[in-house]
This record gives C-alpha cells, structure tokens and sequence, in this order.
C-alpha cells in the first residue's frame, strides 16, 4: 500500500507512520507539507526534518487559506487554491498512492479535491474536540472522517464519521530513555517544569517566562523549547540574552531549546513535575497519556475556542490549572506556578486516572481504518 499523507498536525501524522513502520514495513508514504510554519513570519517548519528521519520523501507543498480573508481577496485566493488543485493533481498522477491521508490544516483541501478528482480515497482525521475549519472543507471531499472525541461528530457528515481516538508517538512512553546530552549540569533538588508553545513555540508564553524568569527559577529548574525564529523575532537568542543576565546559580537552571526531539522529550515527559503549555489536542492528548499536570494558557483565537476546551477537560478533572491568556501576566504567572507547584502531586494522581478514559489503541484503529479503505 502507498500513502500520500499531509500533516496538518504533524505529531500524528508521524505516529502512522512509525506505527506502519513497526507492523507493515512493506507500505510506502509520500509526505506532502510546509517548508514555513508561517509562510510570513519565514518561520521555519519542523516537518521536513522530522519526515526524512523516517526515511520518507518529502515534498514541499502550498495552499491559501480560506478563513480570515477579506471579501475583496475571496477572488484571488480561489484562483491560488485551483492552482494548488492542479498541483496536487501532479502530485498524485507522479506517486500513483492508494489512498490520500489528511491530519487537518488547507494545505490538505487541494490534495483532497485533487484525489476526489482522480477516484483515490481519501480520509481526513480530526484531532480536536471541535471541526477545524480546513476538516469541514476536507470532509465534504473525504470517503471517511476520523475522529478522536465524541464530541466532534456534530461538526462533520454522520455516515463519514468513525471514532479512533487520536495517535500519539509510542516513541514518547520508552522508559529509560536516555539524558539529553545537552543538560550538562546537575539537577537541582528543585522540580523539573518544561515550557512549551507547541511546534511553532508561542511568543505570549515565551515573553511571559523571560519577563518572570526569576521568580520562576525559584522554584524550578526549566526546560523550554521556544520555537524556531521568525523574520521579526529570534527567541531563543532574546531567551539567551536574558539567561546571561541571571545569577550564575539560577542560569545553570534554565535550558532553552529550539526544538525538542522525540527521545528528548520522552526523558522529559519522566523527569519533568509539571508542563507550562498551550493547549492544542496533541499537546493535551501526550500530556494525558504521560500523566503529567500542567499549567494551560489556552490559544484565545483557536477556531471554536477549542483550544479552551481541551484544557478544562483536564482542569476539570482535577488535573491542571487554566490561565486565560486575557489574565495572564507575570503576576498572575507566578502566583499560578506557585499554586500549581502546592498541588502538584494531587494533580498528578488526578492525571494518572484520566488514562483510564483513553481510547484504545487508536493508532491502530486508525490504521485499520487507512487499510480498509485503501483496498476497498
């Protein structure tokens, strides 16, 4: 079987892959995605170096998105998504795949219309508790629509939808995975707290940590991956700039890293005593399956606020604390650490049972799914 694959979400994207890796060597993938994470910004996107770590090809794709345009721009931006149709057509006339397997984002509508054209399958998977925007327009166009919550099936057409639950890199849950080589001095008697603003890295929180950075290091030692630079920010150099600024004690507590690899943050989600994250479905659904507590500042333009109702599902539960981004400040940042750190192995237990409420398997199921229709 071949797969062309695009990874809107890219985490569980590459867990398919990795997961057919292991148990259907045989199959082959085409990845289609993004040189930029934020064509913009020049935000450098990290899929291209994930994907060929797995040995799969990858090809640099491009498609205009169709929220957030004005009206006056609605002519221009069909005109760029017929010419990204026409590419994908191209695309999928050279690789000949079985099937076209979406994660999201309009980088997969042309591939979707392109194979709906052509009679390959497609499936779109939906890792959030909402519809993402690009998943509807994909979903008008896809054979079936997976998704990882309940609560996701209102937005897309009944008859498509299949229930797998979302899948995570199994890469992240080895145990004794081994130091990053880059943590050169002892671990302080202090909690570990990992900062994180997913792929991209996000400036709210990255500017929040530098600005409290001292409080902050009173209380723990901190991982935090920032995210690559952009064309009007570098912020692990403006991270660094400030880290030379502490005392010498407090600056051996504090590592800044652009990217975190899958063996990294496996040691990291095992060392770590709490997360300072965002809360996109990825990030949520590792943290679960990790059992780790977190502190959430939830992205407040997320479609459907969904990004809010990922993490009250965990705060709920007894499991994290929410801090809306309307809220937050470096006041507000530290009381909250310092609340969250009182509480931590409360939440942790808390954690710990919400595992029980995970799907089985659902790479697996997810697959299956890819397989089926692949060869109907």
């Amino acid at each position: 079987m071949k797969v062309l694959i695009s990874g809107g979400h890219l985490t569980p994207a590459l867990a398919v892959i990795d997961y057919a890796r292991e148990h259907f060597p045989e199959d082959q993938f085409v990845f289609a995605g993004r040189l930029y994470s934020q064509p913009k910004l020049k935000q450098r996107s990290w899929e291209k170096q994930e994907v060929s770590k797995r040995d799969v090809p990858f090809v640099a794709f491009h498609s205009p998105k169709l929220d957030g345009q004005p009206p006056w721009r609605l002519p221009l931006t069909l005109i760029n998504l017929m010419r990204a149709v026409g590419r994908a057509r191209q695309l999928l006339t050279q690789y000949k795949p079985d099937i076209f397997v979406s994660f999201g984002g309009f980088l997969g509508l042309p591939l979707a219309i392109a194979a709906k054209t052509l009679g390959i399958p497609v499936l779109t998977h939906e890792q959030t508790r909402t519809g993402g925007v690009a998943n509807q327009w994909i979903a008008r166009f896809a054979d079936v629509v997976a998704i990882s919550f309940p609560e996701s099936k209102k937005y897309f057409p009944s008859q498509k939808v299949q229930l797998t639950g979302n899948p995570l890199r199994t890469s992240l849950f080895i145990k004794h995975t081994p130091e990053p080589e880059w943590l050169t001095s002892p671990h302080p008697s202090k909690p570990l707290l990992y900062v994180t603003g997913g792929n991209q890295g996000s400036q709210c929180i990255n500017i929040l940590v530098q600005e409290a950075l001292p409080q902050i290091l009173e209380d723990w030692w901190v991982i935090h991956q920032c995210g690559s630079p952009t064309n009007l920010m570098n912020y692990k150099k403006s991270l660094e700039k400030t880290r030379s600024k502490l005392p010498r004690s407090l600056q051996d507590d504090y590592y800044i890293r652009e990217w975190v690899t899958e063996r990294e943050l496996a040691w990291i989600y095992q060392h770590a005593g709490g997360v300072l994250t965002r809360s996109g479905a990825n990030t949520v659904s590792e943290l679960v399956a990790a059992a780790l507590p977190a502190v959430f500042i939830p992205l407040p333009q997320a479609h459907h606020d969904e990004q809010r109702l990922n993490a009250e599902a965990v705060v709920e539960a007894g499991a994290g604390l929410l801090l809306p981004q309307k809220e937050a400040s470096v006041e507000t940042l530290v009381e909250t650490l310092k609340t969250f750190k009182k509480k931590m192995r409360t939440m942790q237990r808390h954690a710990e049972a919400l595992q029980d409420n995970l799907p089985a398997d659902p790479t697996t199921q997810l697959y299956q799914l890819i397989q089926q229709l692949a060869h109907k």
